[in-house]
């Protein structure tokens, strides 16, 4: 048996609703034999935060063992849940209120808006207990998704897996079918996150119609594109990769194992982001990226390039909100900074207001409240700090390192910002911090001219998926507001260069963004032989 729940704050988005929109999908739901006292629409202008909880509470208090809840919101998210009318609606408190009212054993949630990838970090242990959850998302964490192509690609690939059977499609097939038109269709990278122990083999994650059960097995069922034929021609690699290059490689689904562990862990199938690390012609051995956590990677051996896709069509940007580079640059300007070193979930032991040690855990900086915190910092914690939260009151704070016992982090000598009273003097120490936060995140500040031996540039810019002129700009004279925009951009890690484009516009971006305008491919690639000839004579010539 099974309930659903689909909350369609989709007003801007009036065209197809009702053939293969949330309208389209509750009805689909209808039609395979859901009961309709097991089934809520929430829609437009009742897509308040309040609302949704009380509807959504009072069909799990009527659910019954052994069900499955399906789940479904298409709309806007925020990095913190979804963005319901004047709220948002945490995804901690949808996921909190699922696994303590929810009666059945699993939930599919199909989350169709941005940074809907943010809603699995909640579905992993200690956040939830006994259910097996499945999580479809249009979009990974702290990522946009694309306003071009099809508007309801997550819920026109499940209304035609209904169609073609519900009950006879494993939900492997459902994911890799959305992941391979998200990206096709969407230009988007689509990911999934499914519970230790879930069987993706399963056919019975989605019901199946009433007359459909007495159908024989020549019932249609989803036909996924075959990659040599049907990625676009603009998605795919250059012959001109080579090692360090990023790619997104079609994972088939099944068992991996982490690079630096013997642990394994399965993983669904779709595209994943990965880097080029043995380059052998027409096979290429890549480190592949983990959606739900990106310190983790596998290794994949002899994959073709014909298989791959180029990190320009479906690359983006994380969603970095304009009030994190300002507090950066306040934060400089008392000569403060983040260090990016310490990971996310690192547990630490450090010193609190009150002198005592206590436990606490980093947070990841896209999930910080940077303008609540930054105000109560103490003016003589010069140097390092890291968004921490407190075990004991679960309090936040930007936590100056040198109050960290444990794990040893080691602390460098700034003055005092009130010691300083000439104007360049600050200024310098201003840029000196802004340089120190930039390369604790594993980047190396360089001039694009100097690397390629040449002013004539051209630089991909991902918010409009294009490639326009540029002209390098000097590394020393860039602004601390353009040096805090480093951390929007996939890449995390290598060589950054400050550019203008052609339109006048200043930016920080990675180097494999900047190709020279007269040694390019199609997509704009120089040749691998140029570009790792002008890389080492740089590294030569700066030592």
């Amino acid at each position: 048996s099974y309930y659903v729940f689909v909350v369609g704050h989709c007003e801007e988005w009036p065209e197809g609703r009702e053939e293969q929109g949330d309208i389209g999908l509750y009805n689909e739901f209808l039609a395979s034999g859901v009961p309709q006292n097991q089934t809520m629409l929430v829609r437009d202008q009742a897509c308040t935060q309040a609302n949704c909880e009380r509807q959504l509470l009072n069909l799990l208090q009527h659910t019954r063992r052994g069900t499955t809840l399906v789940f479904s919101y298409g709309g806007h998210g925020k990095a913190a849940g979804f963005k319901t009318i004047q709220e948002t609606w945490r995804f901690r408190s949808v996921v909190e209120m699922i696994d303590v009212h929810f009666a059945g054993e699993r939930v599919l949630f199909l989350v169709d808006c941005c940074a809907s990838g943010n809603l699995a970090t909640w579905l992993a242990p200690p956040h939830v207990r006994q259910k097996k959850y499945a999580c479809l998302t249009t979009s990974l964490q702290y990522m946009a998704t694309s306003d071009v192509g099809e508007e309801w690609v997550t819920n026109l690939a499940t209304i035609k897996s209904l169609q073609c059977g519900g009950g006879r499609v494993p939900l492997s097939t459902l994911i890799e079918y959305i992941a391979d038109r998200t990206v096709i269709a969407m230009q988007d990278q689509y990911t999934a996150y499914v519970s230790e122990g879930v069987d993706c083999d399963a056919c019975d994650w989605l019901p199946r119609r009433q007359e459909q059960q007495r159908v024989d097995t020549t019932t249609p069922t989803l036909v996924l594109p075959k990659l040599e034929l049907d990625i676009p021609r603009r998605a795919r690699v250059s012959s001109q990769i080579t090692v360090g290059d990023y790619v997104f490689y079609k994972h088939p689904g099944g068992c991996v194992e982490w690079v630096g562990s013997n642990n394994n862990r399965y993983m669904t199938p779709g595209w994943y982001f990965a880097s080029i690390e043995v380059d052998r012609d027409e096979l290429v051995d890549l480190k592949v990226q983990c959606t739900f956590d990106f310190r983790l990677h596998w290794m994949v051996e002899g994959v073709p390039r014909k298989q791959l896709i180029n990190m320009f069509y479906l690359d983006q940007t994380w969603m970095m909100p304009r009030k994190f580079a300002r507090t950066q640059v306040s934060l400089a300007k008392q000569f403060k900074y983040l260090d990016y070193s310490l990971a996310a979930n690192t547990t630490l032991r450090a010193v609190d207001a009150d002198g005592q040690t206590r436990q606490a855990l980093v947070v990841d900086w896209r999930d910080f409240h940077w303008l609540e915190c930054i105000h109560n910092l103490e003016s003589e914690d010069v140097g390092a700090h890291v968004p921490i939260r407190w075990a004991h009151n679960q309090a936040l704070e930007l936590l100056a390192t040198r109050k960290i016992r444990r794990p040893i982090v080691a602390s460098e000598p700034f003055p005092q910002f009130n010691s300083i009273d000439n104007r360049n003097e600050r200024a310098k120490w201003t840029r000196t911090v802004m340089l120190r936060s930039f390369n604790s995140s594993g980047k190396i500040l360089c001039n694009a001219q100097s690397v390629l031996n040449t002013d004539d540039l051209r630089a991909f810019w991902p918010d409009e998926g294009r490639w326009y002129r540029a002209s390098p700009l000097n590394p020393d004279t860039i602004s601390p507001e353009i040096l805090a925009t480093h951390s929007q951009f996939r890449p995390e890690g290598g060589m950054y260069c400050p550019v203008l484009y052609e339109d006048g516009e200043e930016a920080l971006v990675p180097l494999v963004y900047i190709r020279k305008r007269n040694a390019e491919d199609s997509q704009g690639s120089t040749t691998r032989s140029n570009r790792a000839q002008s890389i080492l004579s740089y590294f030569l010539q700066t030592r």
